[in-house]
């Protein structure tokens, strides 16, 4: 992971130093998301490991852990931990495009820093469905909204995994139903 975090960070200050001599804006924010983005999932493992919790609720604490203890050692304004925590989560939906979710996570104001760090993690992370994920998204982005229809309409064809419900306890399960007589 370590390895991924260097490359990471040398690969966004490039690209900052390219935006800045072409003129073009740079935001703190993305760059402390891209910064931080590996300690905080590797924070979110460690606790979704140790405490059992669900990769998601451990991801929310990983983001208040990190920017707690970098609050502790530098100045960041909320305006720019609100981005920062926008651009991660949007990483944990950016794989669910099904339906109209596409259009609407397109439609979040911090989208296009969310698919700037997804092409960054998928040229230093190398994997697979990180890469398709990010060409899927380069060319959703630039297609019509007719072949966007049918690029959604495509991923309805393949597998899906099923989520599944958390059972009822046994105690519930021999209660009577109201609607059943007695």
């Amino acid at each position: 992971m370590i390895r991924q975090w260097k490359k990471i960070i040398d690969q966004v200050l490039k690209n900052t130093d390219f935006r800045l001599k072409n003129d073009k804006r740079v935001n703190p924010a993305f760059l402390f998301a891209v910064m931080l983005w590996y300690p905080v999932t590797e924070h979110a493992e460690k606790l979704s490991q140790e405490g059992g919790l669900a990769y998601y609720d451990a991801f929310a604490l990983a983001m208040n852990d990190i920017l707690d203890e970098q609050c502790r050692s530098i100045a960041i304004p909320k305006r720019i931990t609100t981005t920062m925590r926008d651009i991660w989560q949007l990483q944990l939906r950016l794989p669910r495009r099904q339906g109209r979710r596409a259009n609407k996570l397109m439609e979040h104001p911090k989208f296009r820093a969310a698919f700037d760090l997804l092409e960054l993690r998928a040229n230093v992370e190398r994997r697979n469905e990180l890469q398709e994920l990010a060409v899927w998204w380069d060319e959703y982005q630039r297609s019509n909204n007719t072949k966007q229809r049918e690029m959604i309409a495509e991923l309805g064809s393949a597998p899906v995994r099923k989520r599944h419900r958390p059972r009822k306890s046994s105690s519930s399960a021999h209660k009577p139903n109201k609607n059943q007589g007695s």
